[in-house]
């Protein structure tokens, strides 16, 4: 179900912009395009840039060759709305829904999760267990790690695997995607650095007859399976090595 909602995230993003302009997104934000050969250049609004150095490629991809922010059209309106306009909370799914009203696509629009904290702890209309909540809570910090490792420590081997089957770095991140390693997970069974017995009851770690404590979810990039307030339920794990099975959903002690 997580792999088959993040495939219509990511063909609605790729129609989006096979579909959108890049010149007429630009113009909406007030820059002015001008012909350059075969090309369109305009004036970069992600540095001091005073002779234009933004070129534009076939209106669908833009670079600049100075300070090499790149991308197309959605990835120019978030980080024109973060950079230049301060609105760091603008998302991914946001950027696409201006894209398609900017350039009047007959394509639906994103729906955007709201996760307050103050009724993130409900389901369906049903409060979560206090123990519940608990669980939860090491279920989030686990995506918070995976995906600061994914892009922040960048894990060359598993987003190069993402990379090559068409996945952008924006959308990796919108998505939440991880990697946790066999090695980080035994240093948290070693360290106690989240309690043995919240990480075994999620499933992420297992206990063998004579008592010891062992991962089982290492070295696949996790997919967070989130209800609609935004908690992580389950992950769903994708093998990068060719290991069977090719996906393992997080099961529940």
């Amino acid at each position: 179900m997580a792999e088959q909602q993040n495939s219509m995230f990511q063909q609605k993003y790729q129609m989006i912009i096979n579909q959108a302009s890049v010149r007429e997104v630009m113009e909406e934000y007030g820059l002015k395009i001008v012909k350059k050969g075969k090309d369109f250049k305009t004036v970069c609004p992600f540095h001091d840039d005073h002779d234009p150095s933004l070129s534009i490629r076939d209106d669908k991809i833009w670079k600049c060759f100075v300070c090499n922010e790149s991308g197309n059209a959605i990835s120019f309106v978030q980080k024109y709305e973060n950079k230049v306009l301060g609105n760091r909370g603008f998302t991914v799914r946001d950027a696409m829904n201006k894209v398609i009203d900017i350039c009047h696509l007959n394509i639906p629009k994103e729906q955007n999760n709201q996760n307050s904290l103050n009724a993130q702890y409900s389901h369906n209309s049903r409060i979560y267990t206090e123990h519940e909540r608990v669980l939860l809570n090491t279920l989030n910090k686990i995506k918070e790690i995976a995906n600061y490792n994914l892009i922040s420590l960048g894990n060359t081997e598993a987003k190069q695997y993402l990379l090559n089957r068409g996945f952008t770095e924006d959308l990796i991140q919108e998505l939440q995607f991880g990697y946790i390693s066999y090695e980080q997970i035994q240093q948290w069974i070693d360290k106690t650095f989240l309690p043995l017995e919240h990480l075994l009851e999620t499933g992420f770690i297992r206990q063998d007859e004579e008592g010891n404590y062992y991962p089982v979810f290492g070295n696949r990039i996790l997919i967070p399976v989130m209800d609609e307030r935004g908690n992580t339920v389950t992950f769903s794990g994708r093998a990068i090595h060719g290991e069977e099975p090719k996906y393992l959903m997080l099961a529940y002690k």
